[in-house]
């Protein structure tokens, strides 16, 4: 009888690297099967902090380190970088950097050593900010524009000393429209807060760099708090649109996808049975001709026996213009998130799910458009 270890080598890295964000399985793999401990290990090791690095026994692992993250625990950052540095510079497969600041935005914190130092990391193609703090949105751009590579980039809560009082982009325009040098990223997730932070400082930026020509990726996390800013910061470029919670967007206008005439692909998450309304405005307006891909993440976690709607009446007008107003569209994956931890979530569950969705969805079921996954989650407790 085939088992897992009878599959080709080449298989079980490409199982294993749908795992790769996922730890706790690959620890389990890791440790019950030693013929899976060498493919594991080049994921559970590939993560490391910057104070590793001055660690000789980490020596023999940091051929595998493809991310570097750096926080408030990461000590001697501004006291005697050089060393790490140096040690971070020889690091063959590194790709991306993360820095992860404390909660307290009053805390000035960013290690100086290693912003003087990033335009080095010629290899660096992801970059991670959440919660630092800068001196300025002049040294937020500067930093972000040292990495001339840089395709990737995360912005979340960040926070320019003195705050950014007023309309960024307006005291900046004339500027703008002049230097048009920056980053040429393909990916962006943003999460700003309520008010101006240097969030929404780089991201009046960025809309003015080659990045408003180069942007393909929109990812919008459930922490964003002012995500009608974001979409309305990009458009035409965007193929893939992701936005955790529907309601961040649906709760504004939704005008916005108008201008996202090349959109491919559009992922909403969070839904609800409250949620096939505001879903509606927002797919109507798609006016994108090649529009193919949409996939939605229904939160059974919440609604724990995933009613999805109260009636077809709900999710009739939804399956109808997905179903006869977008010829191009190819594929609609519902994902049904549920608790891991509740016991009954078993064949004959899903089974039953899915066919809910199905009669919910019944056109786009019929023409074999539907495809309905589910997801666990890890609720902590």
């Amino acid at each position: 009888m085939p088992t897992l270890l009878s599959l080709p080598p080449e298989l079980l890295i490409h199982i294993l690297d749908l795992l790769s964000s996922d730890v706790w399985t690959l620890r389990n793999c890791a440790y019950t099967c030693s013929a899976l401990r060498p493919f594991c290990r080049h994921h559970l090791l590939a993560v490391a902090d910057f104070n590793v690095l001055g660690d000789a026994d980490a020596e023999p692992f940091r051929d595998c380190i493809t991310h570097l993250q750096m926080s408030v625990k990461s000590g001697g950052l501004d006291g005697i970088p050089e060393t790490h540095i140096e040690v971070a510079l020889r690091l063959p497969k590194l790709k991306k950097m993360s820095f992860c600041g404390p909660s307290n935005p009053f805390r000035h914190w960013f290690p100086t050593g290693i912003q003087e130092a990033l335009h080095l990391f010629s290899s660096v193609t992801e970059l991670a900010l959440v919660r630092t703090t800068h001196a300025s949105v002049e040294q937020l751009q500067s930093l972000i524009s040292s990495l001339n590579n840089l395709s990737h980039l995360t912005i979340h809560g960040l926070t320019v000393q003195g705050s950014v009082h007023g309309n960024y982009f307006a005291r900046h325009q004339h500027r703008h429209a002049e230097e048009l040098g920056g980053p040429r990223l393909t990916h962006l997730n943003a999460a700003p807060s309520f008010h101006a932070d240097g969030t929404a400082a780089v991201l009046q930026w960025l809309s003015h760099t080659p990045t408003r020509h180069c942007l393909r990726t929109l990812d919008i996390p459930a922490a964003s708090r002012n995500t009608q800013f974001v979409v309305d910061s990009f458009g035409p470029t965007i193929h893939r649109l992701c936005v955790a919670e529907l309601k961040s967007i649906a709760a504004w206008k939704t005008s916005f996808i108008h201008r996202y005439t090349n959109l491919l692909t559009l992922e909403v998450g969070s839904l609800s049975q409250l949620s096939w309304q505001p879903l509606y405005k927002v797919v109507a307006g798609i006016c994108s001709p090649d529009f193919c891909e949409l996939v939605l993440r229904y939160d059974a976690v919440a609604d724990a026996d995933a009613r999805i709607a109260a009636s077809r009446v709900e999710t009739s007008p939804v399956d109808y213009i997905l179903h006869d107003d977008m010829p191009a569209l190819q594929k609609v994956c519902f994902v049904v998130q549920y608790d891991s931890r509740l016991a009954g979530r078993d064949a004959q569950w899903k089974d039953a799910v899915r066919e809910r969705v199905r009669s919910f969805f019944y056109r786009l079921a019929e023409d074999g458009t539907l495809q309905v996954e589910f997801e666990a989650q890890r609720i902590r407790a």
